[in-house]
């Protein structure tokens, strides 16, 4: 990913409630939204998957 990718912003709710969670349930967050930030939640994956995709072509431009 880009290096000026945040995806969880310090100012956000949901950054706040992921920093506190144990690592392996950040990966449940991206399949089940956490009970109260399902808006914020899914400006992030988007914002994600746009990256992802980028990313993506970039690589394969390059070869």
């Amino acid at each position: 990913m880009a290096s000026g990718f945040n995806p969880t912003p310090s100012t956000s709710g949901l950054a706040a409630h992921a920093g506190g969670l144990p690592a392996e349930w950040k990966w449940a967050a991206l399949f089940v939204p956490p009970a109260g930030f399902e808006r914020e939640w899914r400006a992030w994956l988007a914002q994600a998957q746009k990256e992802e995709e980028q990313s993506t072509l970039a690589y394969w431009a390059k070869r």
